[in-house]
């Protein structure tokens, strides 16, 4: 997901990453798979240039209580739209 918003990352082995920057990033449609992951697209979207849309962050919310509130407390220009389904 970083890849396709623009960061330099190139995966060396299973083990590894090289990740090159500074880099601007791009707004993208973005999914939460797990915590950890969701939480490092979420801190990239929020440097990102445009408005990143992150679907599935329902994963980040059980790890981390009120996480829209505490990045708005902060100054982020953060909001949770919801789901179509429900």
């Amino acid at each position: 997901d970083l890849i396709s918003m623009g960061a330099n990352i190139f995966i060396a082995d299973p083990h590894r990453v090289i990740v090159t920057g500074p880099t601007k990033l791009r707004a993208e449609k973005l999914f939460c798979k797990d915590i950890r992951a969701g939480i490092s697209i979420i801190l990239a979207a929020l440097v990102a240039r445009g408005t990143s849309v992150i679907e599935n962050v329902e994963v980040v919310e059980r790890g981390y209580e009120k996480i829209v509130e505490r990045f708005q407390g902060l100054g982020a220009e953060i909001r949770r739209k919801e789901s179509l389904n429900g």
